[in-house]
């Protein structure tokens, strides 16, 4: 009877019972990581950048006549839970300047694009802060470091508030020696690529002497003030040779580039240690044409096939070794630790999946269907779900804008607490929560951990009033308490223009404002915290989602 009970219960409140994994993720080995459709129906996938923390998705919506009007970026969390990988939702991040070759560029744990309307570059970092790195009227980002990145020709500092290259541009350096007239960098996968100690990049240029054109792969060491001597000819093709450089990529470890050759049309991977240029290049014979790889460290990811059959190849460069035989077609878009996107076309259009190379399960966290892709707390309810503190309402939906109740914050906070052992007492410390309540235990919990003293009764017993919804005052102390009533000194200017100095819950909620919990609602005449509000439950998804992760 308690179990079915608490089973009925728990559907009214929307939460997870203990122990049951609710709907936080969908199994699946692939992930698409497109956007939904109803973020925008016509869209193509243009750009997947992977980071420690997420996946970036840039987004072309074109119009009949095949006309870029405007590219999208979006972001998916990316979460490791005890089952694997688990990849968030998409949000929203911004609108970018449109360009058929790529729009944004990517680093460790953050991604810059042109915002469209500053013309300024923007850098989103996996926090999910966003911050303008450069002036106005820059060109698209080829590729980003985090101190440094390339456009299309010249390589620059990031901040950038200036709007000028450091050391001079890739071409037209007066100060290089080159023995013929310098020529134009390409675009594409051949566009200038930087790394933290090095910058690759493919020329065209024209023979100092005789017919046609040559290409040639150079590279040049940078230290934390721009270049370091002069640029270095890995490679050339000054129109007598069959192999033609196609594709450049740098890492931390290694400066690569690819080679198709012309006579029986197979790849060619060459590469040099990123701390020494001048080393004599190792090579990679592909059994099939390869024009794109894609590289992490050591580690390379490239399309191969023998005419029958096609697959993706992962190899450590280090050490020769295969670490992963992807089978079908399908052409690496970046590569970062574990992860591998692939872009693939199952039908007309393109489309970007995520693999892990290891093996490890890869899901897709739950989308509740009346969270908005636009909504600012789809990441924070997304958390919610996987840590498996709510699992939404029966129907798969989450209510965001429905009241959180004082029992439903009794068990999200003793779930975020990690559900320590607790025993709770024969005898209830609340009038109007008997022993039966199928959330007793998390109540009397609140109660012992002095979370929560209810309402006193005047007779010496106390109620909790169980169903009624929480105040946003009431949600300060809950977490102030939760919080082990750290020490904090109130300032004598009250944050919020709703909020006295003497308000019964003022340290509780200067303390949440203090610690970046909640910043409350902007108005003309300053922030209200608005303290005898109902607390939403999308509010408290942001609530609890900040304070687990105070330091």
């Amino acid at each position: 009877m308690g179990t079915m009970r608490k089973a009925a219960l728990a559907a009214v409140l929307g939460l997870a019972l203990v122990g049951a994994a609710g709907p936080a993720v969908a199994a699946g080995d692939d992930v698409d990581v497109a956007p939904p459709e109803e973020a925008h129906p016509y869209y193509q996938v243009d750009q997947v950048v992977l980071t420690d923390g997420g996946v970036y998705v840039a987004t072309g919506y074109f119009n009949a006549q095949w006309h870029a009007r405007e590219t999208q970026v979006w972001r998916r969390t990316l979460y490791t839970t005890p089952e694997g990988w688990t990849v968030g939702n998409a949000q929203f991040v911004g609108h970018s300047v449109p360009l058929s070759f790529g729009t944004m560029a990517g680093s460790e744990d953050a991604v810059l694009f042109p915002d469209r309307g500053s013309l300024r570059l923007l850098r989103h970092d996996d926090d999910g802060t966003s911050t303008f790195v450069s002036a106005g009227g820059m060109s698209t980002p080829t590729s980003y470091s985090g101190d440094w990145y390339t456009s299309a020709t010249a390589l620059y500092p990031l901040p950038n508030p200036s709007g000028t290259a450091t050391g001079g541009p890739l071409l037209g350096r007066s100060d290089a020696p080159w023995p013929w007239p310098v020529g134009t960098l390409t675009q594409g996968g051949a566009a200038p690529q930087v790394g933290t100690s090095a910058v690759v990049w493919l020329e065209q240029a024209m023979p100092a002497s005789g017919p046609g054109f040559g290409l040639r792969v150079l590279a040049n060491a940078l230290d934390a003030t721009g270049f370091v001597g002069y640029p270095v000819v890995l490679d050339e093709n000054l129109g007598g040779e069959s192999l033609i450089p196609s594709h450049v990529q740098v890492s931390d470890d290694v400066v690569a580039w690819m080679s198709y050759d012309l006579g029986d049309g197979h790849g060619v991977l060459r590469w040099v240690p990123a701390g020494d240029l001048a080393a004599e290049p190792a090579e990679l014979v592909m059994t099939g044409p390869c024009h794109r790889f894609v590289l992490d460290g050591t580690r390379v990811a490239y399309y191969d096939t023998d005419g029958s059959s096609a697959w993706t190849t992962v190899r450590d460069l280090a050490t020769g070794s295969v670490v992963a035989t992807l089978p079908g077609s399908g052409t690496p878009v970046d590569l970062h630790g574990d992860l591998l996107a692939r872009a693939t076309y199952p039908d007309a259009d393109q489309h970007v999946v995520l693999t892990s190379i290891s093996g490890t399960d890869l899901r897709l966290a739950w989308r509740f269907p009346d969270v908005s892709v636009d909504s600012p707390f789809v990441g924070h309810i997304e958390r919610l779900a996987i840590d498996h503190i709510t699992g939404g309402y029966p129907d798969g939906t989450f209510r965001p804008t429905e009241p959180v109740t004082r029992e439903a914050m009794a068990a999200f906070l003793y779930r975020q607490a990690g559900e320590p052992p607790f025993t709770p007492p024969a005898t209830s410390p609340f009038v109007d929560v008997t022993t039966g309540h199928p959330f007793y235990a998390e109540i009397a919990w609140l109660a012992d951990a002095g979370i929560s003293t209810g309402w006193s009764n005047g007779d010496g017993t106390a109620s909790f009033r169980p169903g009624e919804p929480v105040s946003r005052e009431a949600m300060a102390a809950f977490l102030y308490r939760r919080a082990g009533e750290p020490a904090f000194t109130p300032p004598a200017t009250s944050p919020f223009t709703d909020v006295t100095t003497g308000h019964p819950f003022y340290a509780e909620i200067a303390w949440l404002a203090d610690a970046g919990v909640s910043t409350g609602w902007r108005t003309s005449a300053g922030a209200e915290f608005r303290p005898s509000a109902d607390v939403e439950r999308q509010a408290m998804a942001a609530f609890l989602v900040r304070f687990a992760d105070l330091p």
